[in-house]
């Protein structure tokens, strides 16, 4: 079954007084703790596809809020990568889209017990147990009609 996540993209400037930098990253908007995705450029018109996703969650996270988020990711990375090399890292950003992207949820049997997976239709990786906690909420609370 196909299953649909709200993002939204931001254009993230990052400055360390030596170096500017600029980002294109995506962080989901239901719970703004799913890793971001990181975009080569904008994805253009042609790429994107428009739907009515009927499996999804909804979007809880404002714009200001997934901001904050993306900021806090990106602090936690420098210092991660050598924070003390860096001069005042100055980190500011704008949204300029939002979108949903698409997951494979699959259920199978082992052991005499259900168990699901959801794969990333875009990059074809396994997802983690936060995506499969937030897909196995959404079960129990969709009624049979959106399944």
């Amino acid at each position: 079954m196909d299953f649909y996540v709200p993002f939204r993209l931001f254009r993230m400037r990052l400055d360390d007084g030596k170096q500017k930098k600029e980002l294109l990253m995506a962080i989901d908007s239901f719970i703004g703790g799913l890793d971001p995705y990181l975009f080569p450029e904008a994805p253009s018109a042609h790429d994107l596809t428009f739907i009515n996703p009927v499996r999804s969650v909804p979007s809880l996270v404002n714009e200001k809020h997934a901001m904050t988020l993306l900021e806090e990711k990106l602090k936690r990375e420098a210092f991660r990568k050598g924070f003390f090399k860096l001069g005042e890292l100055k980190i500011s950003g704008n949204e300029i889209a939002s979108f949903h992207l698409p997951y494979w949820v699959g259920v199978f049997e082992r052991n005499e017990r259900a168990h699901l997976e959801v794969i990333d239709a875009l990059r074809g990786r396994l997802e983690g147990a936060k995506l499969r906690e937030i897909v196995t909420d959404w079960l129990k609370k969709s009624g049979p009609e959106t399944r």
